[in-house]
């Protein structure tokens, strides 16, 4: 177990699944983790647009590289073609899932 210092204290558990747990005026939030995959620009600019209707964080990993994914800079930078880490910071995040289904990596 993990527990961050400062102002929100995040907290790692982990046993076959791993939650992300942020403690903020006793609200307690779950991460949402899937994989996504974008084949050409168009795509990653659709995505960018569906995404930013939401007021959930949201973060990109691929290896050690770490954006915003919000950013369409910086979900460039991951590259096309490869397998990304989507992180969304929210509870209930059903109606983004099925809004960037089609970019889910199989």
């Amino acid at each position: 177990m993990f527990v961050e210092q400062g102002k929100n204290k995040n907290q790692y558990l982990g046993n076959n699944e791993i939650l992300r747990v942020m403690f903020d005026e006793k609200k307690v939030i779950k991460m949402n983790e899937m994989k996504v995959t974008f084949k050409n620009p168009e795509e990653i600019l659709d995505f960018v647009k569906k995404v930013t209707k939401y007021d959930c964080p949201m973060d990109m990993k691929r290896g050690r590289f770490v954006v915003d994914a919000k950013s369409i800079l910086g979900i460039m930078n991951l590259g096309l073609n490869n397998v990304i880490n989507l992180k969304v910071y929210d509870d209930d995040c059903e109606q983004l899932k099925q809004e960037i289904s089609q970019y889910v990596a199989a």
